[in-house]
């Protein structure tokens, strides 16, 4: 019985887009429940530049080294000014520290930034990954176990029909 490959890989894009989707939900759900526990992650997930800027406090962090206003506004996309009110907040609640113009996590919050990335990605669902790996399989047998045949009556050229060979 001929199998039409184009609509499996189809089928298998729309359940990898599904699982991408639900992944959003999930981590969002996630990120909801940990702002409940600290003001601080009540403060970083309130809106996306907070958030970005988080991920920046830490990667300040680890690598030493710490971002100047400008840098931060640069990277996140936001002027300065707003990158500026959002570094003086943190500074001002004890969140990050302020050492020769740079910004960076204390050592307390990048513990906890590495703490809920570490249990996000562990309670987060893995149905994307699962997904993209069905759908490689698919190719890999369509292209290795299948034999595909054009239907000469379609004048449609990717509708093509897979028949077991």
């Amino acid at each position: 019985m001929p199998i039409k490959i184009d609509k499996l890989i189809n089928q298998a894009r729309k359940n990898s887009a599904l699982a991408y989707a639900n992944l959003e939900l999930d981590s969002h759900a996630l990120r909801t429940s940990i702002a409940n526990r600290h003001p601080a992650s009540a403060y970083f997930f309130s809106t996306e530049p907070k958030r970005h800027m988080s991920s920046l406090m830490y990667k300040a962090n680890i690598e030493g080294q710490g971002v100047t206003t400008s840098e931060a506004a640069d990277a996140l996309g936001i002027s300065r000014q707003a990158a500026s009110t959002i570094l003086n907040e943190t500074t001002d609640a004890g969140w990050t520290v302020k050492r020769r113009n740079r910004f960076m996590y204390t050592d307390e919050m990048a513990g906890m930034y590495t703490q809920a990335v570490s249990q996000m990605l562990l309670e987060v669902s893995t149905s994307l990954t699962e997904n993209v790996e069905k759908l490689v399989t698919l190719r890999e047998i369509a292209s290795t176990h299948l034999s595909l045949t054009s239907d000469d009556r379609s004048s449609d050229k990717d509708d093509r029909e897979v028949k077991y060979g």
